[in-house]
Parts: structure tokens; sequence; C-alpha cells
């Protein structure tokens, strides 16, 4: 899925003309993934054979002074001072003369811009789904603190859909060969659903209001509107709404159980993938900020 930009140091390989890490550069210059070009392990069980200790290369394309952090980092709790997004945003609102509520305004919205859009958009448009929670989501830094930039990083967690299995999987030679790589439709937009509205959007909406920086409903609100703005793909059926329009609307939202997951036995790196966790549905809080 190479193509878009590198770091400070670094440039992924260069991506097929016709591939979706093109288009994803072209259309999400600000969005990057990490690749994950290697592994190496201990043979114990013969060749080609996992023995559980194994351990994955990846791409550092950040120098040492990149203002590049993992995004779960900014929202963690049990600072002397309150979560280190506070920090930032009070940064922010120093360097733009703006108040602080403006501040967690404009900060709220380059996140959703430069991280959440395009994960929505390389879904709709490629049928690529990836499993954008906060810790596996890097967010560069502006000097006054804005969003400037995103990371994914995680070379496990994608999912193809199955509708474009064939188009996109054609441009990767050996693709899913020996692995479970393509999926129900449905399964994808639930699993994107998951990690990147639930567990990431809803992780930083739930902590500005639990830090009392922001009205959580404004912050909704602005994601809602983020969701409805997506563009479409050319070749949807009319009348067929976008996994982020269905987001918008829907009545719930799915939700891993890891509690019910692990009272259940199951392993969650064993097993079907759509099988290897509990998932519930909880009632959508997007729908509580109206119309």
């Amino acid at each position: 899925l190479g193509g878009g930009p590198g770091g400070a140091r670094g440039r992924p390989p260069p991506a097929r003309p016709d591939g979706p890490g093109r288009w994803l550069a072209a259309r999400h210059p600000s969005f990057r993934l990490v690749a994950d070009p290697a592994w190496v392990g201990v043979a114990t069980g013969g060749p080609g054979r996992a023995s559980g200790l194994e351990v994955a290369l990846r791409a550092n394309p950040f120098g040492p002074h990149d203002p590049t952090v993992c995004a779960g980092a900014l929202i963690a709790a049990g600072h002397h001072d309150g979560i280190p997004l506070a920090r930032v945003l009070r940064r922010l609102a120093v360097a733009n003369r703006i108040t602080p509520a403006r501040a967690v305004e404009r900060w709220f919205a380059a996140y959703l811009a430069v991280l959440v859009a395009p994960v929505l958009d390389l879904l709709e448009h490629t049928g690529v789904g990836i499993e954008a929670h906060p810790q596996n989501t890097l967010l560069t830094l502006g000097p006054d603190g804005l969003p400037v930039a995103a990371w994914y990083r995680d070379g496990q967690g994608y999912y193809l859909a199955e509708s474009r299995a064939e188009r996109t999987g054609g441009l990767l030679p050996g693709f899913g060969a020996g692995l479970a790589a393509v999926f129900p439709d449905e399964l994808v937009a639930d699993r994107v659903a998951y990690y990147l509205i639930v567990n990431n959007v809803l992780s930083f909406v739930g902590a500005l209001g639990a830090a009392g920086l922001a009205d959580e409903a404004a912050l909704l609100a602005a994601t809602r509107a983020m969701l409805r703005a997506r563009p479409r793909a050319a070749d949807r059926p009319a009348g067929q709404p976008s996994v982020a329009e269905r987001l918008a609307d829907a009545p719930f939202l799915p939700a891993k159980a890891n509690l019910l997951t692990c009272v259940d036995g199951r392993d969650e790196l064993v097993g079907p993938v759509a099988s290897q966790s509990v998932y519930v549905k909880i009632p959508n809080p997007l729908l509580e900020v109206g119309p």
C-alpha cells in the first residue's frame, strides 16, 4: 500500500500507478502508512513453521526530533496536569491568540481531517480497512500543536472487502496467499467502525469532555458532519449509503467486548477472524446531536 510521502528521513517504496497507495497519497498526502517490510523468528518447528518466537521489523521514517506522537498517548490519564493533549491545546491557543474553546475546535477538526477522513476514504474507494485505534495511529504536530499529518502502523491490521477483492487484490501479485485477507464487506465495515470511530474518535471525545476541555456534543456534531461530507466511490450503486453515511445515522455501533472475549475463552490471535472476539452493539452517540 506504500506511496505516501515519507517522514523526515524515510520514504516508502513507490506504489503502482494504479494502486491504492498511489490513490491514497494523491487524495490524502498528509496520511501515511508505516511499512513492516520483514520479520525474523526462531525456526524450531521446521522450515516455514512459526515457533511463537518472532518479531516484525518495522520501518522507522522518524528522526529523533520529529514531533510525532502516538495518538493514545495524547489522551492517557494519570498526569499531574491532566491529559497531555491539554498542554498541546494551551500551546495552540497561545500561538494563535484564540480562546481555549476555539483551540479545541480547531485541533479536533484537524485530527478528523488528517486521520479519520483518510481511513474512511481508503475503505470507501479501495475496499481496504485498517484497525486504526489510538495505539496504532500516530499524529505529527505542527509548531503550534495542530495535527498536520497522521500515520498508521500495524502490518497485521488490514482487511480487504470481498466486493473489491478482484480489483484491488489483483494489483498485488500473491496477495492473500497463505493467510486470511479478504472478508465480507459487512465485517470490514464493522471493524473500521469499531477501531476508528468507537475506539479512536470517541476516546478523544470522551477524554476531552472528561477533562473539562470541550463540550462532547460539539465534538460529536463535528464528527457527524465530517462523516456526511465524505465523498462516495464513483462505482457505488445509487441509493446505497457509504460506510461513513451509515456510521452517521446507524442506531447502533459495533464494540469489542474484551471481558466477554476473555470469559468466553477466546484467543484473539487464534481462529477465524470473524469469531476471534466477541462484539456487541452499543447506542450510537452521534445520534444524540440531532438529525
